[in-house]
């Protein structure tokens, strides 16, 4: 489920000598920085935070923060910070400025667990020193408020009890479908009163009662922020992994990219069901969430977006891979070089022998014979063009792609 995992013999001492090697002196090393941060857990990644205040008497954040920019060094701080810390810097950025970002609030808060909620809500204040509902209540109003509120406050019931279940959702149902008009609150008191699980029962007992979907009587009974975040909440319950790949799949579509909810959602779950979210990715839209990033990222940024949703199996496969294709290369090279070298020869005894026609290289059309009969250098492209249009159309392990006006060597899954 998760794409990193606790890294075998991990030594937080060697890892942050390798840290500070990587930005002391002229330049910094960007790989191996990736390498470390993109492939230790978060408990790891303190330790080597901790490690390295120890050994260097330097704060790893504020050295990585001078060496690094743009939306790589984002991603790398984002690595630094525990993940209640992380998901209350998005709320706060959500609801800071001009405009207020809903689908920032919504993505957060309506996939919260109990647990998370109570460290989300002390993070909140730590940092900002105000409570994250007085933050976002000053920020959003109506119905919509009161459920985000709610959700932030309310204490959800750990049992699991069938015939409960049965009970409120025909609360539910009288609620919407069984009066005129509809009792919001009902809704809102349910969805942030019950576990996940028995929120689950409900919904299926009230499709036994209505005979519709619960989504369907939301989209019915609902409008505006109100219907996107139950929604929300009820495809949380249904299939939490099919939410995070539907709002990483709106943070990549059409202009522009959301790098605070791609950073966000790949930091955030690359310990619990990134895996899972992959696989919901590919299923609804058709392509791997790696092929998507690939397309709307680049430089380091990509490099180390995609060493967090590949698992280490998987990119050593893939430098297996290109470690042979260097080596077709190399082999052609080779060939060529020496084909060429055979050729040199021949047209030296030729000339030796006043001989000026060549029947080895002979060409059928030539506007001039004498540059093309037995030219090393001509021999020697046309053995590299042969050699590299057999190996793609012989079905390569890469493929040529353009992508975004660059063109790159890709490896096929």
């Amino acid at each position: 489920m998760a794409t990193i995992k606790p890294t075998p013999s991990f030594n937080a001492w060697t890892d942050a000598s390798a840290l500070r090697a990587a930005m002391k002196g002229l330049g910094t090393d960007e790989a191996a920085i990736i390498k470390i941060l993109t492939k230790r857990t978060l408990k790891e990644r303190l330790e080597i935070q901790k490690q390295y205040f120890q050994q260097f008497g330097l704060d790893l954040h504020e050295d990585l923060k001078s060496e690094l920019g743009g939306k790589f060094e984002k991603l790398v701080l984002a690595l630094l910070d525990s993940i209640p810390d992380l998901l209350a810097r998005e709320l706060n950025k959500a609801v800071t400025g001009l405009g207020t970002d809903d689908s920032e609030l919504k993505g957060i808060i309506c996939t919260l667990t109990p647990s998370e909620v109570t460290e989300v809500r002390a993070s909140y204040e730590k940092l900002f020193g105000i409570s994250v509902e007085s933050a976002i209540g000053s920020d959003v109003s109506g119905d919509y408020k009161s459920l985000l509120l709610s959700l932030l406050t309310s204490q959800r019931k750990p049992t699991v009890d069938q015939s409960a279940a049965a009970m409120i959702a025909k609360q539910l149902y009288n609620a919407g479908e069984g009066r005129l008009g509809t009792d919001e609150d009902t809704f809102i008191r349910i969805l942030s009163e019950n576990s996940f699980k028995q929120l689950e029962l409900i919904f299926k007992q009230y499709e036994k009662i209505s005979g519709k979907v619960i989504l369907q009587v939301v989209d019915e009974e609902m409008s505006g922020e109100l219907k996107k975040a139950i929604k929300t909440i009820v495809k949380s319950v249904t299939n939490l992994p099919q939410v995070f790949a539907e709002q990483l799949r709106s943070a990549m579509k059409g202009a522009g990219t959301d790098d605070s909810v791609l950073i966000r959602i790949i930091v955030w779950r690359s310990e619990k069901d990134l895996d899972l979210i992959k696989s919901e990715y590919v299923k609804h839209f058709g392509e791997g969430l790696a092929t998507s990033i690939r397309d709307e990222t680049s430089g380091d940024y990509e490099t180390a977006l995609i060493s967090m949703v590949e698992e280490m199996h998987k990119q050593s496969r893939i430098r297996f891979q290109q470690q042979n294709e260097q080596g077709y290369c190399f082999a052609w090279l080779q060939l060529a070089w020496v084909w060429t070298k055979s050729v040199e020869r021949e047209r030296e005894n030729c000339v030796r022998r006043n001989l000026f026609e060549m029947t080895l290289h002979r060409p059928t059309l030539t506007t001039n014979r004498v540059y093309f009969e037995g030219n090393p250098l001509v021999s020697f492209s046309i053995i590299i063009l042969i050699g590299f249009s057999l190996y793609y159309i012989s079905g390569s392990s890469v493929l040529l792609e353009r992508r975004k006006g660059r063109i790159r060597l890709t490896s096929v899954e």
